[in-house]
């Protein structure tokens, strides 16, 4: 039986590359997508959002809900950092695709949806959690009705937005705090401070670059901003790739139980996300990946034609 989702998605690069494996592992029923800020404007994110679709042929075959554009609580900072180029999907130009919105406000569906359906549809939230956040606040069986809520989001250490705070939960660290306090029985956290062992290398690089396949020609481009940001880590970082990758295979990556606190004060720390790994905890938070496995993952599901040349890579 497929595996029933809702992914909230902000539709930058790595949002791409993430709809497209959940679609294309046939290993899930996809309930449909809700829409929210984050990595561009909400005009940008509908567009890319179709435009990812149709690369891969399912433009108007999945529900897509417009949710929201500005956090619960604005601090007045600078949200978007332009990893992903002013479009989200690397500035690269392109040819618009087809795509519908539902009439139905994100945030009234996800409720709707999930509480028709009690503990069997897990949400993959791969921006701020704005939309998450308000679904709770104004529906109190919400949060019991999630079966699991797979979060990229936080990070130990160190921040890719500010020094400390990665840039999901900067977004809108007051929804954050909302979703951690809950009481959604199964939270899964997938940090920035994990995320950047999976950079796409220059191997892989010159693999999308020059396949036949349009999709990665495209992936290719589209990744060129966001791998010199992330130059110090190895290339392009595909952080939201891994909840997929965490659904796909438990094995991928390794997690422990963890209380999980957001610095919502409005200081040099915002948004900075805190992991106590004693009791009582909130969250299960992953400590470490298997790189292999995350690699064979997100190339074999984008690109199942390939398998011959990705084994290469793998072993290379």
């Amino acid at each position: 039986m497929k595996k029933r989702i809702i992914i909230d998605a902000d539709m930058g690069s790595d949002d791409y590359i993430a709809v497209q494996m959940a679609i294309l592992s046939k290993k899930f029923k996809t309930e449909g997508i809700s829409l929210v800020f984050g990595n561009s404007s909400m005009d940008n994110v509908k567009k890319n959002l179709f435009k990812t679709l149709d690369m891969i042929g399912h433009n108007n075959k999945i529900k897509i809900y417009e949710g929201e554009s500005s956090p619960i609580k604005d601090f007045g900072k600078i949200r978007r950092d332009n990893a992903f180029g002013y479009n989200g999907l690397g500035d690269v130009s392109y040819k618009e695709a087809s795509g519908k919105i539902e009439n139905k406000d994100a945030i009234s569906w996800m409720i709707e949806k999930v509480n028709n359906n009690p503990n069997k549809i897990s949400i993959i939230a791969l921006g701020p959690l704005t939309n998450i956040a308000k679904a709770i606040k104004k529906d109190n069986n919400f949060s019991k009705n999630i079966k699991e809520l797979i979060v990229m989001g936080g990070s130990e250490r160190f921040g890719n937005i500010t020094p400390y705070a990665e840039f999901n939960f900067y977004n809108d660290p007051e929804a954050v705090n909302i979703v951690y306090n809950s009481g959604i029985k199964n939270i899964i956290t997938i940090g920035w401070n994990v995320a950047v062992n999976v950079p796409i290398t220059s191997d892989y690089e010159e693999f999308l670059k020059t396949s036949n396949n349009k999709n990665a020609n495209f992936l290719y481009d589209i990744t060129r901003v966001t791998s010199e940001l992330d130059k110090k880590y190895g290339g392009t970082i595909i952080s939201d790739a891994l909840t997929i990758c965490y659904l796909l295979d438990k094995k991928s990556l390794v997690f422990k139980k963890a209380n999980m606190t957001i610095n919502s004060d409005d200081n040099d720390h915002l948004g900075e996300s805190t992991f106590d790994y004693n009791e009582p905890y909130n969250c299960m938070n992953a400590l470490s990946l298997d790189k292999k496995r995350v690699y064979k993952l997100v190339f074999n599901t984008l690109f199942p034609e390939e398998k011959k040349i990705i084994k290469k890579l793998l072993n290379k």
